[in-house]
């Protein structure tokens, strides 16, 4: 668990690296330039894919956030709310809805 957790840790500075830089954001959906970043689904989104986003997805508490609001936070920040989900999956796409 301890190697997941430090993986996944990882991944996420990664991700706030490419935030803050501001490198290559675009949407994961249409390729549009990115708005927002949803940590559940790990996807950048535009504006019309995050309302789409929202409207079936925020009932299952995706929470997409302003990639400005992050940029604007600290990596602190960032990842603790990537602990506070605790969502750790197996790096196997066929298991992609398995929680570890």
């Amino acid at each position: 668990m301890d190697n997941l957790l430090f993986t996944s840790l990882q991944a996420r500075l990664k991700v706030y690296k490419k935030i803050v830089d501001g490198v290559d954001l675009f949407c994961d959906n249409c390729k549009k330039p990115s708005e927002f970043w949803c940590s559940e689904c790990e996807e950048f989104l535009c504006m019309k894919c995050f309302e789409a986003h929202q409207r079936y997805l925020k009932r299952e508490s995706h929470e997409a956030k302003r990639v400005m609001d992050i940029r604007a936070g600290s990596a602190k920040d960032f990842l603790k709310g990537t602990r506070r989900t605790g969502n750790l999956s197996c790096p196997n796409p066929t298991h992609k809805s398995q929680i570890i």
